[in-house]
């Protein structure tokens, strides 16, 4: 695969309570402008910009919505030429 790609994810907690913050580290592989998850629950779809930390990107936000039927993470990862784009299903 030619373009930005993760070579690993942490996502602290997985499965987060309602209103519990969330942690999620990705290291990438090549250079990347811009790194964006998008989480995807029951009732929402929020986007987080993830922020360059000595070459790993890093989020953390809170999670204020359920997921009893729906936990989704989209990672949409951008440089100059190329966009790796691919969603995560935990539920």
């Amino acid at each position: 695969m030619i373009g930005p790609k993760p070579e690993s994810i942490t996502i602290d907690p997985l499965t987060p309570e309602k209103n519990q913050t969330q942690t999620v580290i990705v290291a990438i592989k090549d250079p990347v402008e811009s790194a964006v998850v998008e989480l995807t629950t029951d009732n929402q779809k929020t986007q987080h910009d993830l922020k360059n930390n000595n070459g790993n990107w890093e989020g953390v936000w809170t999670v204020d919505d359920n997921y009893d039927n729906t936990n989704a993470m989209r990672l949409i990862l951008k440089n100059k030429s190329y966009t790796y784009d691919q969603t995560l299903y935990f539920r």
